[in-house]
């Protein structure tokens, strides 16, 4: 996996680990390399959003959950993006769970990224790298329509 993030010219972080769950990285054969790089460069950004969200939760983030979510993502940031406004964001967009415990819910993180994009913007330039390096961002976007076109026709011949 080092040669993975030397060629895609990233840096190995904890939250790359979320791309390649069930891989194991110190025996990975040529075809498991095939099926990650495939997995990773063929999502998009709501894909993303649902990555990040559900490698950390199963429904929802307290404060304590939110505040490691963005100081993990924002970790390895040359930028120094501003991580105290982000943190803070957790009681704008706070929602109230069954036992009255302000948490984060998947749409409360969708609007978060949408109010601060710089929290996703790391694990977006992975991605993108991953791409760029594996055959170009032209050809994954051309595979990602084709695949969208196929499930489209798919689904318009089992509703007709």
């Amino acid at each position: 996996m080092k040669d993975l993030f030397y060629h895609i010219q990233e840096p190995k972080s904890k939250y790359a680990s979320w791309l390649f769950p069930n891989l194991d990285v110190d025996h990975i054969l040529f075809p498991g390399y095939i099926r990650a790089i495939t997995h990773a460069a063929l999502l998009n950004k709501a894909d993303i959003l649902q990555l990040i969200f559900y490698s950390v939760t199963r429904d929802s983030l307290c404060k304590d959950d939110w505040d490691r979510l963005v100081e993990l993502l924002l970790s390895a940031e040359p930028v120094p993006y501003p991580k105290r406004a982000a943190i803070e964001a957790f009681s704008q967009f706070t929602s109230i769970d069954v036992h009255r415990n302000g948490v984060l819910f998947f749409e409360d993180f969708m609007k978060i990224t949408a109010h601060y994009p710089f929290l996703i913007q790391p694990f977006v330039r992975l991605t993108t790298s991953i791409r760029k390096h594996h055959l170009g961002e032209s050809f994954w976007r051309a595979k990602r329509a084709e695949i969208e076109r196929a499930y489209a026709i798919a689904n318009n011949d089992i509703k007709g």
